[in-house]
């Protein structure tokens, strides 16, 4: 992703990152749909995001100072689906190139429990600017109408020595973000610009 630009929150050294994932979904009833559904979205047009801001999210092993883990929320205002993909905006930062995407339903606030969870290699962003990751959901866990989620971002492994961007969408969609140095033991929360995803 070129030289990134990273903006660290004050109330810690965290990760800057921009998720952009989408959620491609099938009817609660299983019926086919003409199109497919999104829960969320802030992609801009033509699935563009900002290639040179992003929250870091860093493996244990890596340099310190980035969160371990990243929670993006999100509403489902419309009625029940069922998750078929997840997109996002996420590239290399540096180190190795596995990361972890997982689906969580909302507990107090914070991510709770991890309904599905996806594998994949994040792209190097200066051979591909303006990539974006898809992921394939196996489970195909249910998004009930009318609750929040949370989709997380960690390295694959977590002990590893990479580092990942979850890259900022240009929208304007900003909120309370999670965030964890530990695994998601303890989380953190602060007023931030989203990464790029949809669901």
């Amino acid at each position: 992703s070129q030289e990134i630009t990273i903006n660290r929150p004050a109330i810690s050294r965290s990760i800057v990152f921009l998720i952009a994932q989408c959620f491609s979904l099938a009817t609660l009833n299983g019926r086919a749909l003409a199109q497919a559904q999104e829960v969320f979205n802030n992609f801009a047009a033509g699935d563009t995001y900002d290639t040179g801001m992003s929250w870091i999210i860093s493996g244990s092993a890596s340099d310190t100072g980035y969160a371990t883990r990243v929670g993006m929320p999100f509403y489902n205002a419309g009625p029940s689906y069922t998750l078929d993909s997840i997109e996002l905006a996420v590239t290399k930062y540096k180190g190795s190139t596995g990361f972890k995407v997982s689906l969580h339903s909302n507990l107090g606030g914070n991510p709770g429990p991890e309904l599905e969870a996806i594998t994949g290699h994040a792209p190097d962003g200066f051979l591909n600017p303006g990539a974006i990751t898809k992921l394939p959901s196996v489970v195909k866990p249910l998004i009930e109408s009318g609750k929040a989620y949370y989709i997380v971002l960690e390295t694959n492994p977590s002990g590893s020595d990479g580092q990942v961007n979850w890259h900022w969408n240009t929208v304007g969609s900003g909120g309370f973000y999670r965030y964890t140095f530990d695994g998601g033991a303890s989380w953190f929360t602060s007023v931030v610009t989203f990464s790029a995803f949809r669901v």
